[in-house]
């Protein structure tokens, strides 16, 4: 049983949006960790955090890129 197109572009575009406001979420955090870092409030565990959100941040971005190139193929097929 295969799967209607039009189906799956509307799931990975909601994937997408979802992927796409944790991403905003996530930046805003990062932006307020690196205010505090930059005012001379640097602490390890700070430090730390700020790491462990860059990557997590970055992760997204490249799921973000990947689901944008699913659709955009999808949508040639469509």
């Amino acid at each position: 049983m295969s799967v209607d197109p039009v189906t799956a572009i509307d799931s990975k575009r909601a994937e997408l949006e979802r992927l796409e406001v944790e991403e905003h979420e996530i930046s805003a955090i990062r932006r307020k960790m690196h205010e505090r870092i930059d005012r001379g409030f640097p602490t390890e565990l700070l430090i730390q955090q700020e790491q462990k959100l860059s990557k997590e941040r970055r992760e997204l971005h490249l799921r973000i890129d990947v689901l944008r190139a699913e659709i955009e193929l999808l949508e040639r097929g469509a």
